[in-house]
């Protein structure tokens, strides 16, 4: 039985097969994944896009976007901009921060512009890097 996260992958995969449907001067410059459900924790920093996201006067926007995706779940757009808050902090925990809200994503871009790269292979070299990372980190006390 599929899950949440069954559909997100398969909506990305359907967004990517249909890009390169398309003839190569009419695809987009850029396609960007961002976390939705999960946290994109499973990657390496140098690997994640970041988004620094608008607050002030346009924070309201942002809440009600969040709001409007899915109000089945009261909490869900507190604990979305929470998470986008925290990242901000999190991000760089030794500097000040750059923005108030930041959303991470993952340039899926490689993904339309070669249409003989496996989108499993693609994404096992993320999870490569952050393996190997986790790997010497621990290495270092061991």
């Amino acid at each position: 039985m599929a899950d949440k996260h069954d559909t997100h992958v398969a909506v990305a995969l359907r967004t990517v097969a249909a890009i390169r449907a398309l003839p190569a001067d009419e695809r987009p410059r850029k396609l960007y994944g961002c976390e939705v459900w999960r946290d994109l924790d499973w990657m390496v920093d140098s690997d994640k896009v970041v988004f620094r996201l608008v607050n002030g006067k346009h924070r309201g926007v942002t809440g009600r976007r969040v709001r409007f995706a899915d109000c089945r779940w009261q909490a869900y757009d507190l604990a979305t901009l929470g998470r986008r808050r925290a990242h901000a902090t999190y991000y760089q925990s030794h500097a000040v921060d750059l923005a108030q809200s930041v959303n991470f994503g993952v340039d899926l871009t490689p993904l339309i512009e070669n249409e003989k790269l496996d989108p499993a292979d693609f994404i096992g070299g993320f999870i490569r890097r952050f393996a190997d990372d986790v790997n010497d980190r621990v290495r270092k006390f061991v």
